[in-house]
């Protein structure tokens, strides 16, 4: 289950990573700088995980470009700082990726280790959080470091500041899908829908289970698309638009069916993205909705390249809004045949180039690159 999960995230987003990976604090800007061991550089479809590795750096880069490291360890990923602290995973295994979240100081002191936990959303002072299974849901207060469990059985969705939208139940999902609220209080927990599978009118009888692929509240309605993964890599075979009041009542299935999009409060749906997450096109280009219009961050052929050929494959990753910039990396792999599995290609990677491009001058700095 959890494998499949993991696909299945990497399938709505199109970034195997999604988040503040850059944050800027009073001024500056926060981020993890990594080494040629801090990969796993071998992965089918070039997914590559991080793994544990003691020498990478968390920098602090100030207004006027001065870095200082203010951490070396075992670390990696997002960040996020709250009550003067960051936030922060780290890996103790050297085959797989796994998330350990703990905090350091903004000086780089005090580490205070949580347990495997994955952070998926912040409100105020609280990290919402869910276990390495993905399957229980949990509420983090920063201030007194106390973790509070919300949901045991449960996969999250999105959340809308104290809102909390989880698929119930989500092992048990062959049949019908349930959609629920709660807050992060644990109050007002409401059923908003029980998805069955016959509305999706596929045109033949699929028995993988059902996921609940993209949500966004604007005002009272909650909107959702659904549908069915299937093989052995996870390809799409169908879903459906839906919205619902967020008190359950007027359940409506809609026209279209993407797997991820963007709604606006005049109602126009827009297919592709999630709302304020890039996402690609299928010439390769990266887009980002806004709250009020489309955004084109990169140009696939001009500001990078993105190509797939019989020998290797250069691919875009970790792509990260901050303010006026833009950050993400390319990288460069072969095919490797020891990997590969069935028609499922592996790849090894060779090289990470990290960029960062001004959106209002269009200017692109390279910021460091590993050689494997």
């Amino acid at each position: 289950m959890p494998q499949i999960l993991n696909m299945h995230k990497y399938i709505r987003t199109g970034f195997d990573e999604y988040g503040a990976a850059h944050p800027s604090y009073n001024n500056a800007v926060y981020a993890w700088e990594y080494t040629k061991d801090s990969l796993n550089n071998k992965a089918l479809y070039a997914h590559y995980q991080n793994i544990s590795c003691k020498d990478n750096t968390l920098t602090k880069t100030d207004a006027d470009g001065r870095k200082t490291v203010i951490y070396k360890g075992n670390g990696y990923g997002n960040i996020w700082i709250i009550q003067d602290r960051l936030f922060l995973y780290r890996n103790n295994s050297k085959e797989k990726q796994e998330k350990e979240l703990f905090s350091i100081n903004m000086q780089g002191k005090d580490l205070h280790a949580y347990g495997n936990y994955e952070v998926n959303a912040v409100n105020g002072n609280q990290l919402i959080l869910s276990d390495s299974q993905g399957t229980k849901l949990y509420v983090m207060d920063t201030v007194t470091e106390n973790i509070q469990q919300l949901e045991t059985d449960a996969l999250f969705l999105y959340a809308d500041g104290d809102i909390v939208y989880f698929t119930a139940h989500p092992e048990d999902t062959r049949e019908h899908i349930m959609l629920y609220s709660i807050k992060t209080d644990g109050t007002n927990r409401h059923q908003l829908a029980d998805i069955q599978k016959e509305t999706l009118q596929l045109p033949i009888s699929i028995s993988s289970p059902l996921y609940i692929n993209c949500v966004q509240t604007i005002q009272d309605t909650v909107y959702f698309s659904y549908g069915i993964y299937a093989g052995s890599i996870a390809a799409y075979q169908g879903g459906q638009l839906a919205s619902v009041k967020t008190d359950g009542s007027d359940f409506k299935l809609l026209d279209g069916a993407p797997v991820n999009f963007t709604v606006y409060e005049n109602g126009n749906i827009m297919d592709g993205g999630k709302l304020n997450q890039p996402f690609l096109d299928a010439n390769g280009n990266v887009w980002l909705y806004t709250h009020n219009k489309k955004i084109k961050l990169l140009t696939n052929g001009k500001e990078y390249t993105r190509q797939s050929t019989d020998t290797g494959l250069i691919d875009i990753q970790n792509v990260d809004v901050q303010r006026d910039y833009v950050y993400y990396t390319v990288n460069q792999s072969i095919v490797d045949k020891s990997v590969s599995i069935g028609y499922r290609t592996g790849y090894r990677l060779q090289s990470s180039t990290y960029f960062r491009k001004n959106m209002k001058t269009g200017k692109i700095d390279q910021l460091y690159e590993i050689s494997i």
